[in-house]
Order: structure tokens, then sequence, then C-alpha cells
């Protein structure tokens, strides 16, 4: 069965695993929540597994760099909290074979064969690689159909980005005709109930034809309710710029760590709608525009919105 796309490879390592060195280059240089792809913390503390076996090991220097590789892992968020259940003090190999039948990982890395689609064997990294290298970091958004699709999606995103920073040109969020109130509560519901705490978007607008003041202050109100409803208690900040000049063209999801740019935004098209990975450079550039500075400075002319609800 073919791959699906993913923009985030959520991957079971048996922690047992990093005595291979070929293994832990791929693990140093290819992993991280910047490069699609993450170790899946089952079970909940599967650094400290891989430290136990790793002080096992004859080897001070092996030892030395697999203490070093965890460390770069932590750094570059590389790991992502898994929902699955795990039992404590159980065989690795044993859970993965259990938890499968309830929920597949996507890709698995041990020492030890198993009989299922896409699992590697620690010496077949690279292929692992070459498969992964065509299956993650893009998606067509059209192809997203339900809640669940949308938040296992995101989820790595999500969990790891406490701030973000929404750039969603002149697309409304709680009044546009594309159906983007559906993806944004969804967005914001999970991203809130797992510690969001500073939120920012930016819209642009074009003065010259006429602001709609009145859908404004609609979604003003209709922020106010929601984000009380949710018990939303951080920061929620609402830019809208006036973009005469047609300057700010893209669609982006900005958080600390990555960035996903999205073609045609959180709207519900049926032609095709792609998201991807930024690529270090890319994010560097939005991070740079629409985080670092504040768009307020480049675009003078701006009306503003924040969420001042009974929870702040």
């Amino acid at each position: 069965m073919a791959l699906k796309n993913v923009l985030f490879d959520e991957v079971a390592i048996d922690p047992h695993c990093l005595t291979d060195e070929n293994l832990l280059d791929v693990i140093r240089y290819k992993f991280g929540l910047g490069l699609g792809r993450c170790i899946s913390e089952f079970p909940t503390d599967w650094k400290s597994k891989a430290l136990e076996a790793a002080n096992k090991i004859d080897d001070e220097l092996l030892k030395k760099k697999i203490k070093l590789v965890i460390r770069r892992c932590i750094d570059s968020n590389s790991f992502i909290r898994s929902d699955r259940v795990y039992q404590r003090g159980a065989d690795w190999f044993n859970q993965i074979l259990e938890s499968s039948k309830v929920k597949p990982f996507r890709s698995v890395i041990s020492n030890e064969k198993l009989e299922f689609e896409n699992s590697y064997l620690t010496s077949e990294v690279d292929n692992y690689l070459i498969e992964t290298s065509k299956h993650v970091g893009g998606i067509d958004f059209s192809l997203v159909k339900t809640d669940e699709e949308f938040i296992e999606l995101l989820k790595p995103f999500l969990l790891k980005n406490k701030c973000f920073t929404l750039v969603n040109k002149t697309q409304w969020l709680l009044t546009d005709e594309h159906r983007v109130e559906r993806w944004f509560k969804v967005l914001m519901g999970f991203w809130v109930k797992n510690g969001g705490r500073e939120a920012t978007i930016i819209r642009s607008s074009n003065q010259t034809k006429g602001f709609r003041e009145h859908r404004w202050l609609r979604e003003r109100e209709l922020l106010d309710l929601y984000l009380a409803h949710i018990g939303y208690k951080g920061i929620f900040k609402y830019i809208a710029v006036d973009d005469s000049r047609y300057e700010l063209h893209k669609r982006s999801l900005l958080g600390n760590f990555c960035g996903i740019g999205l073609d045609f935004g959180l709207e519900m098209i049926l032609k095709r709608h792609p998201w991807w990975l930024m690529n270090p450079a890319e994010f560097s550039q939005e991070q740079r525009l629409f985080v670092d500075q504040d768009v307020r400075d480049t675009y003078p002319a701006f009306l503003e919105y924040r969420f001042s609800g009974p929870y702040r």
C-alpha cells in the first residue's frame, strides 16, 4: 500500500538501537521538527531507556556520542509525545506489535524486522531516508476531510510550538465564505488544550477598495465569545494591515521551531492545495518578516484586536 504524504513523520525507534553509528548520524542530521522527522516518545521515558542502554556498553567514545545525539535531539525538538498506550516494564518490541493493532506507526526502526510495511532494520536506515524524502514535508490539503485528519497532520507543530503566527492574507477567521472557521477552531482548540499561550493572526486588506469595518467588528465580537468559551488564558493578537501595494501575498503558519507554507491558507477548496514544510532559508525569511519584527512597523496603516476576555 502506498504511503500517504504527511508534513511530519512520527517514527518509533527501539531505544536500544542507538549503538549503531550510522543510525546515530541519521538521527543527528536528518531528524528534527523543521526537517519533518520526529522520534516518538514510545515509551514516555524513551530518552531514559536509550541512556540506560548506552551506559551498558564498553565503548566510551560511542557512549559519549549517544548522549550528545540525544541532547541534540532535545535541542532540535526531535521528540514527539505519543498518544499510544505503553505498558510500563514491558518489552519494547512486543509493545510495538500490540500498539500497531490499534494505531500503527507510520515508520518503525529496530534491530528486529517487524512483519508489516514501513518497518526498517537499523542497518536499513538509509532506505528509510529515501522513502521519507518522497512522502514527508508536503501534502495536498484539499484531501483532508475530517477534524481528526487535520489534527493528525498538524499535531507535532501544535504540540511543540506554544506560540504561533498565522499569516492569513485576505481571509477572515470566523466570517469567511470559504469555511475557514472550521479549521481555525479545530487548530485553536487542540493547541489551547495542549498549552498554547500566544497566537498572532496577520491578515491583509486593501484600503483603496474599501475596508469592511462592520465585518471587522463582527470578527472581534465572535472572537471574544469563542476565546472566552474555550477558556483561553494566553495572548491573542489579530492585526489587519493595509496592503494596497499587494506585497503581503503569502499564507503561512509560523512557530518557534518551523514554518508551514499554506498555498490557499485555511480555505476548503476542491483543486490541489499544497501545504509544505518550509526549508530553513524560507522559514528564516518568513520568521524575520512576521515574528522577529513588528508587522505594524512595515505596514503603518493597520487595525488591531487583542483578546481581553475574563480568563486573562
